[in-house]
């Protein structure tokens, strides 16, 4: 067996994880639908369906104050309770085999609330009422059900109200302890009418807010506290309804640990939230509370049921989803998660099929389904039967295989490169659940999947070496200023590639930047050369954009059709290329697809590679953002209005795509020999789900692969109404980093399995041009220094800032006056200079830990081939200051501080780097005023440096002599 000496295979560390699955209408729907459904079920291997029993829709007059006379709820047989629908689910659950999970939730009939003359029924629910309710339940199906829920999310008050009770100054939880007398009624109830029952409480929805008013979200943990009747600090509570104090009690907790859009193993921002990566701190409090006897079960530990999890997808919902692709991603990892918590019972799929969307923006519903609402099968579909996944850094193949029971299973390997073959390096039996677990040495960006005895095969997955930036997080306070600790690691990474930052420039622009009055621009010139003093490179020069599809190539100036206005002639060419000559910029030239017509694409890549320097073409990439070719758009920047016409009919696909790229290919090789090609460049990161079929069916002739890149999303006249402050702080937030940076680890990751690179050839602070009050800002600079090194550390080739003269994203913007040319120069070109200092030839990137994507306080850095540590220092935080405590090992004793500063993070000027500036305009592209630098001497074995609110600096550290 191949590698044998360095494998072995591992016993998954649960004993039965089961699969299990949430669909409602479609199993009350009946018919040949449920029938349908079910046998599916079965063929994917779930093993158990959670049927919602709905008091409300079973029991009597629910409209009403009192119940019918002479109802008796405790008898499941009284003639006036409706069982149907139930009956009918669980009837075909039972009959395929499957094991229902009844979850008894409300709302409650009208007559069953705490009050009901308040005419709502969701009121304080009665725990007696429910009890009895629940008894029946028991009584009805207690042999054929195990399981049984009390309840669906408490904390939330679409299930029960009031979640707080409110005074003059502050709120308290109050669900909480409506909850906990009903489980306690149902508890005994459902247990004496079926006492081998398992009786599950919880069911928590995973997020909520801070408690402001009477019906706010509550958060999940707060109310597990509540509930306990203990404080944030564990302090037992013994007032209000905690008065006269009886634990809750359960012989199992259920939860729904929906992640929204961030990935199973990422956490919510807020500790009271919880996600699946957070059950080891759900399972500490749970633990906790019930040693204190503040919650009672007879299991010591309590077993966990993920009785709901899923991910939305866009499309449709272009509020909450996650690219199918994504999705499918994300359920997998979510299974191994699941499968190594021997707590974990049981895993279960929120939905089988989408609901139905709303009308926008609301997209109501749920559309978490393996189906989309018109029955069409999702990617995840495919995939759940066999869940695959790599955990890298512990060193695991993960997979299982459903229906369980023993399997013989092969797991292979894929070494990165294109058209490599799949070798078998381990065989493992499953265990009885169909999970196996195989410890392996893995390959970074090698490609690993599972091939089952039945013939099934999992989805390959990419081994990508995750980012490691620890926790992160201040660690005090000192003189008002919050103070980090972190140590730059000994161990250098990746290389930092050379020309890593660029610009990308439209077509119709270019002139604009390169030439003045019959020459080459000279402050532009200079400008470039700037970005180049750290000696890396000059930053890479990308023409392209929207006009890449707009452009058509003519020998002799003829113009071309109406839907390519920007004429490319032999003087354009004559004109980039005495630029090159001066500046010697990295070269990408975008080639237009959306024309149809691969020989003018041709004929201009071949008049490109012979006009220009030899050496300055790095790339042709076809097309941009084919993605919205059948969608024809119209926006405005300023006093400029753009549009993209429709350049295909409203049906065009990536299948579509995928072909005439094969076209392109081939009239290019032979065009333009030597000269890498890429494709790709999606404006969706739907179609980005594609990328590893790209370069397959590339089959090498595609080296890069484009992806764009834009923090904020403000097409659209209604997102550009929340006004400049909203921008610049949400620049600043989580968010604006961590997504952006997270997609495009995972397509890097993809692209080098295929022996590709990925390159951000179109980025920047926000799409469509930008957003005055945000793009223009400071804030601008400080999240591009945070995202280029963000990226770097992702994988990423290179990034071009995306412009045209008069965005409010440009770095630099020109204008005429008195005949002179003038360029002013925005606070994102100082993120490049500042990213250009700190990256010099040769430098790699070395860590500084911890450095959380989730943190304020940033930090990053490069050694050189000397020894010389250069940390880049972020704080985005516009309201504190911060004192890092920095060691540096093997560092010398005395550092150089420089600074980027702006008045604030609002600030459109004003703006410094070590002291000097471009001022509010320039005509020479020359920093104006002395530069300013800083000595930091190491004390008690660390640099300490102050970085005042919405600034950034960058620490120079020298090797220490021998």
């Amino acid at each position: 067996m191949v590698l044998a000496a360095l494998l072995c295979a591992a016993a998954p560390a649960h004993a039965s994880l089961q699969v299990g699955i949430d669909a409602d209408a479609t199993l009350f729907a009946g018919g040949k639908q449920a029938d349908d459904a079910i046998a599916a079920w079965k063929k994917l291997g779930i093993d158990a369906v959670r049927i919602q029993v709905q008091w409300g829709k079973i029991a009597p007059d629910p409209a009403a104050s009192v119940p019918p006379l002479g109802f008796n709820p405790a008898d499941p047989n009284d003639p006036d309770y409706n069982w149907q629908l139930v009956d009918g689910a669980v009837n075909r659950v039972v009959a395929a085999g499957l094991q229902p999970i009844l979850m008894i939730d409300g709302p409650p009939p009208l007559w069953g609330s705490g009050n009901p003359l308040l005419g709502n029924p969701r009121y304080k629910p009665s725990a007696g009422a429910f009890g009895n309710f629940a008894g029946a339940v028991a009584a009805r199906y207690g042999g054929v059900v195990q399981d049984y829920i009390l309840w669906n999310e408490p904390n939330l008050p679409l299930w029960i109200q009031p979640q707080a009770t409110c005074g003059f100054e502050r709120c308290s939880p109050a669900s909480a302890d409506t909850y906990r007398g009903m489980v306690r009624a149902a508890y005994d109830t459902i247990h004496t009418a079926d006492p081998s029952s398992t009786v599950l409480i919880g069911a928590l929805a995973p997020a909520g807010g801070n408690l402001k008013s009477a019906n706010a979200n509550m958060r999940p943990l707060e109310f597990l506290r509540a509930l306990a009747c203990v404080n944030a600090k564990l302090r037992i509570i013994t007032t209000g309804g905690c008065r006269n104090f009886q634990p809750a009690v359960a012989d199992g907790f259920a939860y729904h640990p929906h992640g929204t859009k961030n990935p199973p193993d990422q956490d919510y921002a807020n500790p009271d939230d919880a996600t699946l990566a957070s059950l080891p701190r759900l399972e500490k409090l749970l633990d906790t509370l019930q040693g204190w006897g503040r919650l009672w079960s007879p299991s010591r530990p309590m077993g966990i049921w993920l009785d709901e999890y899923g991910y939305q997808t866009r499309p449709p919902d272009k509020l909450r989803g996650v690219t199918p692709g994504r999705q499918d991603l994300y359920l997998q990892q979510a299974s191994y998660l699941a499968g190594r918590d021997p707590r974990v019972q049981l895993l279960s799929q929120y939905l089988w099929q989408d609901e139905p969307v709303g009308n926008p923006p609301q997209y109501s519903g749920w559309q978490s389904g393996l189906l989309y609402a018109d029955g069409t099968p999702k990617p995840a579909l495919a995939d759940f039967a066999d869940p695959f996944w790599v955990d890298y850094a512990g060193g695991v193949l993960w997979g299982q295989v459903r229906p369980g029971g023993a399997h013989e299973v092969v797991v292979e390997q894929r070494m990165p490169g294109a058209a490599t073959a799949w070798q078998p390096i381990g065989d493992v039996e499953t265990a009885g659940d169909g999970t196996f677990a195989l410890k392996a040495q893995i390959v970074p960006f090698a490609s690993y999947r599972s091939v089952s005895d039945d013939g099934e095969i999992s989805d390959a997955i990419v081994a990508t070496p995750p980012a490691d930036d620890g926790s992160g997080g201040p660690s005090g306070s000192v003189n008002g200023l919050l103070v980090d600790r972190r140590s730059v690691s000994t161990v250098p990474g990746a290389p930092v590639p050379p020309s890593f930052a660029g610009l990308s420039i439209e077509y119709w622009s270019l002139a604009d930047y390169i030439s003045w009055a019959g020459g080459v621009n000279p402050i532009f010139a200079r400008l470039v050369g700037a970005l180049a003093a750290g000696g890396h490179g000059a930053p890479t020069l990308r023409v392209g954009g929207n006009s890449t599809d707009e452009s058509w190539w003519s020998p002799d100036g003829t113009p071309g059709p109406p839907s390519a206005p920007v004429v490319l002639t032999p003087p354009w060419l004559a004109s980039l290329g005495a630029w090159e000559r001066n500046t010697h910029m990295p070269l990408l030239l975008g080639l237009d697809l959306g024309l149809g017509d691969p020989s003018n694409a041709a004929a201009f890549a071949q008049a490109a590679l012979g006009a220009l320097p030899p050496g300055s073409l790095q790339d042709f990439e076809i097309g941009n953002e084919p993605d919205l070719y059948s969608q024809p758009t119209t926006f405005h920047v300023s006093e400029r209005q753009l549009v993209r016409t429709q350049k295909r009919p409203g049906d065009y696909g990536y299948p579509q795509y995928r072909d005439e790229v094969d076209g392109y290919l081939g009239a290019l090789g032979a065009a333009a020999p030597g000269v890498p090609l890429s494709a790709g460049g999606f404006a969706s990161s739907v179609w980005e789900d594609q990328e590893d079929d790209l370069l397959t069916q590339a089959d090498g002739r595609l080296p890069v692969f484009n992806a764009h890149a834009y923090a904020l999303a403000t097409c659209g006249g209604h997102t550009r109404k929340l006004g400049s402050t909203y921008y610049t702080y949400a620049l600043l937030g989580t968010s604006a980093f961590r997504n952006l940076v997270q997609r495009m680890r995972l397509l890097a990751g993809i692209a080098a399995a295929n022996g590709a690179q990925l390159r951000v050839s179109e980025a920047n602070s926000a799409d469509c041009g930008g957003v005055h009050g945000g793009s223009d800002t400071f804030a601008s600079a400080l999240w591009g220094v945070d995202v280029l090194f963000g990226l770097a550390e992702a994988g990423v080739r290179n990034v071009d800032f995306h412009t045209w003269n008069g965005a409010w994203y440009a770095p630099i913007t020109w204008s005429v006056h008195g005949g002179h040319l003038t360029a002013r120069v925005r606070p994102l070109f100082y993120a490049m200079l500042l990213f250009d200092r700190a990256t010099p030839a040769g430098a790699k990137l070395i860590a500084v830990s911890p450095n959380a994507a989730t943190a304020k306080l940033k930090t990053w850095a490069t050694i050189d081939p000397r020894g010389t540590r250069r940390i880049v220092i972020v704080n985005k935080d516009p309201a504190a200051g911060h004192k890092l405590v920095l060691r540096v090992p093997g560092g010398a004793a005395r550092g150089q501080l420089v600074r980027l500063l702006a008045p604030s993070i609002a600030s459109t000027s004003g703006v410094s780097y070590a002291g000097q500036s471009y001022g509010m305009s320039t005509r020479t592209g020359r920093l104006l005023g002395r530069r300013v630098s800083q000595a930091v001497v190491r004390k008690l074995g660390a640099f300490r440096v102050v970085v005042p609110p919405g600034s950034a600096a960058m620490l120079t550290v020298r090797a220490a002599r021998r």
